[in-house]
């Protein structure tokens, strides 16, 4: 689905920068308060330190099958109360667009709440223990440029600003990607389970038919006995009535 949210460039509350650290940054985060396999928070946090520039972004989130957010906690700090249009699609993605101006000196942090999904057996991947990397967001930025067309920044501060007068067209940054543990099934507890199920019906099917194979093999050695001394006492007998008298 594709959620479209309106901000308004005015609801913003400014903060201190450091010119020693980079003017832009952009990094996601989340945090689980019930374990790593359970429901927890996603966070976006993007930064413009700049003292003048503003910039406009268009901020892509994407969440995929193996999350399912909760919209109804979708903040947006400092704005409040957004009211996002949505669009379902049927691949069980989520795709996130938020397009915005940060103003210099300004912190934007999307958050929203998320509830794991358990996935069918042919989803899981080859090593579903390791876990499933959530794709990183990204932010497409344009420096917004003054009224005599030029961008009011100093060039010289850093060349990871993107606000150099030659370079007046848009770019992209790329956050982390974030590693969820999917809730996976113990396969050890059936494992060990089958196994001594397997080995109870083993011992006790091969009790009996060992009960029941050495007793019909005593039961046809007494028949073949009986009837060879049976046999033999008839050959006996006529070789006695044979004799003179």
């Amino acid at each position: 689905s594709t959620i479209l949210i309106p901000v308004s460039p005015s609801e913003k509350t400014f903060s201190g920068t450091n010119p020693k650290e980079d003017v832009l940054r952009f990094h996601r985060k989340v945090h689980r308060r019930h374990g790593i396999a359970n429901s927890g928070t996603l966070i976006t946090i993007l930064e413009n330190r700049h003292p003048s520039v503003s910039m406009e972004v268009n901020l892509t989130d994407i969440f995929p099958n193996i999350v399912k957010p909760k919209w109804r906690t979708l903040r947006l700090e400092p704005i409040q109360s957004p009211s996002p249009t949505m669009f379902w699609n049927d691949d069980g993605s989520t795709e996130m667009n938020l397009h915005t101006i940060i103003d210099a000196n300004s912190t934007l942090q999307v958050t929203v709440d998320y509830n794991p999904v358990l996935l069918a057996f042919e989803q899981f991947p080859g090593d579903p223990n390791r876990g499933v990397e959530l794709p990183p967001s990204i932010a497409t930025m344009r420096p917004l440029l003054g009224e005599n067309g030029q961008q009011d920044c100093d060039v010289s501060s850093s060349t990871q600003q993107c606000v150099q007068r030659d370079n007046l067209r848009s770019f992209e940054l790329v956050s982390n990607t974030l590693l969820l543990m999917p809730p996976v099934p113990d396969m050890s507890m059936p494992f060990n389970v089958n196994s001594l199920a397997c080995t109870l019906y083993a011992f006790i099917f091969g009790t009996l038919l060992n009960l029941l194979v050495r007793k019909s093999t005593q039961k046809i050695q007494d028949q073949y006995k009986k009837a060879k001394e049976q046999k033999t006492a008839e050959e006996t007998l006529p070789s006695s009535s044979d004799e003179p008298k």
